[in-house]
C-alpha cells in the first residue's frame, strides 16, 4: 500500500472515528433524553395511577352510598309491603263480615217473604173455600128457587089448560 492509500485510509478512518465519536455523543444525548422522557413518563404514569386510584375509590364509596341507599329503600318498600299486606287482610276479613251480615239479612228478608207468601196461600185458600161453600150454597138456593118457579110454571100451565087458537 502506498502512502497516499495509507493517507486516505487514515483519513477516511479518522473521519470515521470522528463521525462514531460523534456519533455516540449523540447516542448519549438521545439516550440521556429517553431516560429523561421515560423518567417523565413514569411519572406521568404513576400520577395516572394515583389518580384512577383516587377515581376507584370515589366511585366504590359512591357505590357503596347508593347500594347502602337502595337498601334502605328495599326495606321501606318491603315494610310498605307488609304494611300493605296487613291492611289487605283487614280489608278482606272486614268485607267478609259485611257479606255475613248483609247474607243474614237477605236471609231474614228471604224468610220474611216466604212467610208472607205461605200466609196469603193460606188466606187465599181460606177465601177460595168459603166463597166456594158460599156460592155452593147461594147456587143450590137459586136452584131451589129456580125449581120451585119451574114446577109452578109447569102447574100454572098444566092449570090453564090447553088454548084455543085466535
Amino acid at each position: 500500500m502506498d502512502s497516499e492509500t495509507r493517507d486516505y485510509l487514515d483519513a477516511a478512518l479518522a473521519g470515521l472515528r470522528q463521525e462514531i465519536r460523534a456519533g455516540t455523543a449523540e447516542t448519549a444525548e438521545l439516550r440521556r433524553e429517553l431516560r429523561s422522557e421515560t423518567g417523565a413518563l413514569r411519572a406521568e404514569m404513576a400520577e395516572l395511577r394515583e389518580e384512577l386510584r383516587s377515581e376507584t375509590a370515589e366511585l366504590r364509596q359512591e357505590m357503596r352510598a347508593e347500594t347502602g341507599a337502595l337498601r334502605a329503600e328495599t326495606g321501606a318498600l318491603r315494610a310498605e309491603t307488609v304494611g300493605l299486606r296487613w291492611e289487605m287482610r283487614q280489608t278482606a276479613e272486614e268485607t267478609r263480615r259485611h257479606f255475613d251480615v248483609v247474607a243474614e239479612s237477605i236471609r231474614a228478608d228471604v224468610r220474611a217473604v216466604a212467610e208472607g207468601v205461605a200466609a196469603n196461600t193460606e188466606a187465599i185458600e181460606r177465601l177460595g173455600t168459603g166463597l166456594r161453600a158460599e156460592m155452593d150454597s147461594r147456587f143450590t138456593a137459586s136452584h131451589a128457587i129456580v125449581r120451585v118457579a119451574l114446577q109452578e110454571f109447569r102447574r100454572d100451565i098444566s092449570d090453564r089448560g090447553p088454548r084455543s087458537p085466535l
